[in-house]
């Protein structure tokens, strides 16, 4: 999906109904930005990163609750691909979330066991 559509719906305190102007959101295609394997994961996380971007520069993950669980700064990649230990972590859903040097911010959702 790269385009929403969307309009607003106002219900007035007299029960009537107004509509706004339809309105397009465009999206980036983000989602196939970042792959994670395996998932669910125990010991190593594994990403690619397949963007023309250079190389991701922070890397979070946080707990399903927002709880930052562990934080890389200055993150050396070569190439695209990146491991984490994430064997600390403790079973549940988390959110990898990785800052590329143009400041572009992606997340995926993943599952430790």
């Amino acid at each position: 999906i790269s385009k929403l559509y969307y309009r607003i719906k106002a219900i007035g305190t007299d029960g009537t109904c107004i509509y706004s102007p339809i309105a397009m959101l465009q999206l980036k295609p983000a989602d196939c930005l970042l792959t994670i394997y395996p998932n669910p994961v125990k010991e190593e996380l594994k990403f690619v990163y397949s963007s023309s971007e250079l190389p991701i520069i922070t890397l979070w993950i946080t707990s399903a609750m927002g709880v930052e669980m562990m934080r890389v700064d200055h993150l050396e990649v070569k190439g695209n691909r990146v491991s984490v230990n994430i064997e600390g972590l403790a079973k549940g859903v988390y959110i990898l979330e990785v800052l590329d040097k143009s400041g572009n911010k992606l997340r995926k959702k993943f599952i430790k066991a």
